[in-house]
């Protein structure tokens, strides 16, 4: 499951040290104020985790990995909607023309502070999935 805070042991603003711990991440790139990882239980090796001088800052989705609201990469925008009554983004604004494509964020307003969702839709359905921090840095 992936959130509210992280996946496994593996949790939005450890240190690198801490995440390196978990040994969930591998091949690891990047400077003193940014990098990323590979996710090891992403066997096909196309999850990327991010990090920055504020620590872990993105956890994406891969495979069936679900929201504990059930969502995943293949939802539709109208079930993120149901989930997230804090949706923002140009996805979100069914109303205004958007065909459920582009990036909207959830999860911004629960009681766990400093994370969120971001989502990728095209034609309506999610295809991206992430688990930031608010304040990635880069």
């Amino acid at each position: 499951m992936l959130g509210p805070t992280g996946i496994g042991k593996l949790q939005i603003g450890m240190t690198t040290q801490e995440a390196e711990a978990t040994g969930m991440v591998e091949a690891g790139e990047g400077d003193d104020d940014c990098g990323s990882w590979y996710l090891k239980p992403d066997v096909n090796g196309d999850a990327v985790v991010g990090w920055s001088s504020r620590g872990l800052v993105s956890i994406p989705a891969y495979d069936r990995i679900v929201t504990p609201e059930g969502i995943r990469i293949g939802s539709s925008l109208d079930q993120v909607e149901a989930a997230y009554d804090d949706l923002t983004g140009v996805a979100a604004d069914k109303d205004g023309g958007s065909w459920g494509d582009g990036p909207a964020l959830g999860g911004q307003e629960d009681e766990h502070a400093g994370v969120h969702y971001r989502f990728l839709f095209v034609n309506g359905a999610v295809v991206k999935l992430i688990l930031e921090h608010d304040q990635p840095r880069c």
